[in-house]
């Protein structure tokens, strides 16, 4: 039961319910948020059409490379301070 007092009617289907992964959610944000800023990083910011179009053209490089679903990529990242 949820917030709601009845909600008979309401089980989950495919128009009140979609799991959301990190691609999906990203790709969700980016059509209907393409303005909205998700990346900030010093000066630089980055919209969700951006940020977006900036995974993309990464995945696309990785495929280039032969990097296949199920392979293991690692990064190494800097330290960053969040606030």
């Amino acid at each position: 039961m949820g917030w709601m007092a009845d909600e008979t009617g309401l089980e989950r289907c495919g128009a009140n319910f979609v799991p959301l992964s990190p691609l999906s959610h990203l790709r969700r944000a980016a059509q209907v948020f393409p303005d909205v800023t998700a990346t900030v990083y010093g000066g630089a910011r980055r919209s969700y059409a951006e940020y977006h179009e900036r995974c993309t053209r990464l995945a696309s490089g990785l495929a280039a490379l032969g990097v296949a679903p199920g392979d293991v990529v690692s990064t190494i990242l800097p330290r960053v301070r969040m606030h």
